[in-house]
């Protein structure tokens, strides 16, 4: 029986705050040795793990991101507070760089790093790639740039020949000729919007938001070789699952 390898979608968002070091912990505390974060810049081109484009949902906080400071941001809590209670009242959003000092704490740990397309719009494809790229710079080893932007993905193969993962908008033949046309190591999706055969090709498929084990099992029948999750326990403690290596 094939078992998919698990990603922590965001951490274990689940039960923590998503994007933050604290969900990425209890990933792999949980025995997840593949988590995914999203990124966007600060005004002042810091790059921070943060999945929208504002703090409105997880800190309370409005307006863009792209336009507070990172002394501003680093000073807000992102605990999720209308979700989660007073539990995680300390947790602050972590920059890149806090990422990139805890995967060398956890050098047997994988990330995908999706590059969101609000910074990319704002701050331009090679300059907000080229940022996150270089504060990823020490463990660039453990990481996996993905993105919905193409050009994004492009920039990231050529400036520093990391693997690559497209994040798939709709499933149809112009989407398949523009994988086809990539070649990324990685393609993403949301499997609901799966409705044929998967797409052959030499990439690696991740299909998210997959917290049932057994339809995690049926996808990794038809080739699916990872399984995203904020319900990282859901997958992990099912004795059918194991991690491996990437």
């Amino acid at each position: 029986m094939k078992t998919p390898k698990v990603v922590a979608h965001r951490g274990f968002a689940a039960r923590y705050p998503e994007n933050t070091i604290e969900a990425l912990q209890a990933a792999v505390d949980c025995g997840a040795r593949h988590v995914e974060v999203d990124v966007q810049l600060t005004f002042d081109h810091v790059a921070v793990l943060l999945h929208d484009d504002d703090l409105q949902r997880t800190a309370g906080v409005p307006g863009p991101v792209m336009d507070l400071t990172w002394e501003a941001v680093s000073d807000y809590t992102v605990g999720e507070a209308q979700r989660l209670g007073d539990k995680f009242q300390h947790v602050r959003v972590p920059s890149v760089a806090d990422l990139a000092v805890w995967l060398q704490r956890n050098p047997s740990v994988y990330t995908f790093v999706e590059i969101k397309e609000e910074s990319l719009a704002r701050f331009g494809t090679d300059f907000v790639v080229r940022r996150v790229v270089e504060s990823l710079e020490p463990v660039l080893e453990q990481c996996i740039i993905i993105s919905y932007d193409i050009a994004a993905l492009a920039e990231a193969r050529q400036f520093a020949a990391t693997p690559i993962g497209w994040v798939i908008r709709e499933w149809n033949a112009a989407d398949h000729a523009r994988a086809e046309q990539l070649k990324p190591e990685y393609l993403i999706c949301n499997y609901k919007k799966i409705n044929t055969a998967l797409w052959p090709g030499a990439w690696r498929w991740i299909l998210y938001e997959i917290a049932d084990p057994d339809l995690a099992l049926e996808w990794a029948a038809r080739g699916v070789e990872f399984a995203e999750t904020m319900a990282v326990s859901t997958l992990l403690n099912d004795p059918r699952f194991h991690e491996t290596g990437l």
